[in-house]
């Protein structure tokens, strides 16, 4: 939902800058795919009361936003660039899209915070597990036929949990590597890939083999790199929490491709 109404803000942007049909069309099919997908967002939380609060705040501002790029749109093609960009100056005033980030913010941070509870719970049945292990094995030197049947259940119920944990694990690695329309990957404090998903090796065409252990610099321009823009990037991540920006970016052929950039610090590490 965020990458498709962002997609419909930079077609709109574009649209508005050069009045291309091309640009109007990017914007209309983005806009498009909003309402479907702010539905199935509600339909996947409709079990989390205050998730279901959070999706009808987030309908309303993005309806608002929606709007917002219609008017754009309308007065670019009525009355030409100053009016669509008079009427989009006062539309940012409105202050829509901050929140709009912040709703969705909100909502990724429930959701972690609910993963993590889950975890915690894991972790703490199987320490129960392993405690209910050893006082079997006692009882089992006294009551041999009771004790085997309270080792077996024991057993049975570490194994579960070992299960449930590790299908938590593996279900968020699928989660990673199925978003092949975003290069996520992580990086160490100097900047050198630690991993990678299918993304950036669709979007960048390196292979984890190949960039594992590379500096991040090489996806930028020979410009940015003598600006020194990697190491600013960096730096502003580790200093403000958050990094964001647009530019041009290198693929491993050479070609350039415009690109939406976040680096934000993950524990001791850094992720873009």
């Amino acid at each position: 939902l965020d990458r498709t109404l962002t997609g419909a803000e930079r077609g709109e942007r574009i649209f508005r800058l050069d009045g291309q049909p091309e640009g109007l069309q990017s914007y209309r099919e983005a806009a498009a795919q909003i309402p479907g997908l702010i539905e199935g967002l509600k339909q996947l939380t409709v079990d989390n009361p205050a998730q279901q609060v959070r999706i009808t705040q987030l309908r309303r501002e993005v309806g608002a936003r929606l709007e917002q790029f219609r008017e754009n749109t309308d007065a670019r093609q009525s009355g030409g660039y100053e009016a669509a960009r008079s009427i989009a100056q006062s539309n940012a005033r409105l202050g829509t899209a901050q929140r709009i980030d912040t709703i969705i913010d909100d909502i990724v941070e429930n959701e972690d915070a609910l993963l993590a509870a889950r975890l915690v719970r894991a972790a703490d049945d199987e320490r129960r597990a392993e405690a209910s292990v050893r006082v079997s094995g006692v009882l089992a030197l006294s009551i041999a036929a009771v004790g085997t049947a309270l080792l077996i259940l024991s057993l049975s119920r570490s194994r579960r949990t070992e299960a449930q944990r590790r299908d938590t694990e593996t279900r968020l690695s699928l989660l990673i590597n199925a978003v092949a329309n975003h290069a996520i990957y992580m990086l160490d404090p100097t900047g050198r890939v630690a991993n990678w998903n299918v993304g950036a090796e669709r979007i960048k065409g390196y292979s984890a083999a190949e960039i594992i252990g590379q500096h991040f610099s090489r996806f930028y321009t020979e410009e940015d790199r003598q600006a020194g823009v990697p190491q600013r990037a960096l730096q502003t991540a580790e200093r403000t929490g958050k990094y964001e920006a647009e530019a041009w970016r290198v693929r491993k052929d050479g070609t350039r491709f415009w690109a939406n950039v976040v680096l934000e610090p993950v524990g001791e590490r850094k992720s873009q």
